[in-house]
């Protein structure tokens, strides 16, 4: 914010994820689904002290793979 920087871009795991909602300072979260099941892997959030609402901006289908934009809304009440 003192650089003047209004809109970033990050790339990270549950962990960076669930900090940045926490905060209030992640807006929005793209994530591609692609056709594979791993079977373990990194979350794509960690624990919340609160459920956290999403909504779907977007869906665009690629090449095998769709990815979806999602909006972070405000913490749930009484949650």
């Amino acid at each position: 914010e003192a650089a003047g920087i209004q809109n970033l871009w990050v790339i990270g795991g549950g962990k960076l994820v669930s900090a940045l909602m926490q905060t209030g300072l992640l807006s929005h979260i793209q994530v591609t689904v692609m056709p594979i099941v791993l079977g373990d892997g990194i979350r794509l959030v960690d624990s919340m002290p609160s459920p956290r609402f999403l909504q779907q901006e977007s869906v665009t289908p690629g090449a095998g793979c769709v990815e979806i934009v999602y909006r972070v809304n405000e913490p749930a009440k009484g949650g």
